[in-house]
Parts: C-alpha cells; structure tokens; sequence
C-alpha cells in the first residue's frame, strides 16, 4: 500500500479534479481498464482500492478535459524554444505539484 504522504497527495490530486490511475512501476502501462476515465475522474476511494490491489504502482494523470491538462512533449531544443517562444513552459503549468 502506499505510504501516508502518498496517499495524502493522491487526495490532493482527486480534490484538484485530476483523473489519475495507477500504472506499471517504470512503465507508462496502466493496470485498470483506463478508457472511463478519459471522460470521469476515479473517486478516492477508488483510488485508495487501486494502491491497496497494486501495491508497488506509480500513478499518472489522465491528460485532457477530464483533468483540464494539457502537456507539450519537447524532443529537442528547437521544440523547446518554439514552445518557450510561444510560453508554454513551466511558468505556465503546475510543474510544482507534489510527486505520489
């Protein structure tokens, strides 16, 4: 299971309004049928079920509407500059938000 504190930001995540899943440790598989939640978001006490089945998992979040993000993927530094020109950088998102 996991530990308090992360457990205490996956809640953190839920009351955001984020869609999170749990995934493959190291892998970006998920381990729940994931397609319901590109439209709803898992209650926390799914979530709490989902790290008591799959103890060792890491968590993403479902990008898109259902958690109002969206992400830019930059390969190489010409990408960055374009996305930097255009302000999407990091001033630009939540790239503080606590890791589970």
């Amino acid at each position: 299971m996991a530990s308090s504190s992360d457990l205490e930001n996956l809640r953190l995540y839920c009351q955001l309004g984020f869609s999170i899943i749990p995934i493959k440790a190291g892998q970006k598989t998920p381990q729940v049928d994931w397609k319901k939640y590109q439209q709803e978001t898992a209650s926390y006490e799914q979530v709490l079920e989902w790290s008591e089945n799959f103890p060792d998992c890491n968590w993403a979040v479902v990008t898109g509407k259902v958690s109002n993000v969206m992400v830019v993927d930059c390969d190489n530094d010409e990408a960055f500059q374009t996305a930097k020109a255009l302000e999407i950088d990091r001033k630009s998102g939540s790239a503080g938000m606590p890791r589970p």
